[in-house]
């Protein structure tokens, strides 16, 4: 079975808050362990970093994904 991570719109309104968010979902307990940066993004969706193995499949959910986008400028 895939493993599904939702990330939650509602929880944050900048990108630094979209990072924690992440954090708190695919990787807990690194604390600000990994950059506030793209690259480090890719790395933790990538695995290996707490929640799931190196590329071990994962299903990610946005919710509220509209207001993340007029949040972080996508509209």
């Amino acid at each position: 079975m895939v493993m599904e991570v939702i990330i939650e719109g509602t929880n944050f309104h900048t990108l630094e808050g979209f990072y924690d968010e992440v954090e708190i979902k695919l990787a807990p307990g690194l604390g600000k362990g990994f950059g506030r940066n793209l690259n480090a993004y890719n790395d933790v969706l990538r695995g290996g970093f707490g929640l799931h193995d190196y590329e071990e499949p994962l299903t990610i959910k946005w919710i509220n994904s509209d207001k993340s986008r007029k949040d972080l400028g996508q509209q």
